[in-house]
């Protein structure tokens, strides 16, 4: 079942859930509100982050890991960089004189 309730606030949505005790689960963003709403108008009901916020969440932790550890990653980079440009420059040369790989 799906409804849209107008506003962003906890009381609305308690009513609604509260309306509905069928309601099983509850898909939801990571508002607050939402989670008190659930909690009250739904209290046997379980909890679930939507696909799109699931997405978003893992997108936001793997950004602060990359950014957390530029420097290294940067090293990695450097280090690795010209072998993997020297493994290339063979296999291309292999190739070029008709051997297979």
């Amino acid at each position: 079942m799906i409804d849209l309730l107008p506003g962003r606030s906890s009381e609305p949505v308690a009513r609604w859930l509260a309306a509905h005790p069928d309601v099983a689960v509850v898909s939801r963003d990571r508002a607050g509100p939402y989670a008190d709403a659930a909690r009250t108008g739904a209290p046997g009901a379980i909890q679930v982050a939507d696909r799109w916020h699931l997405l978003v969440n893992a997108s936001d932790a793997l950004r602060r890991v990359v950014e957390r550890h530029q420097p290294q990653l940067r090293d990695a980079v450097r280090l690795c960089a010209p072998s993997a440009c020297r493994a290339t420059i063979w296999m291309r040369e292999r190739v070029n004189q008709g051997e297979t790989l």
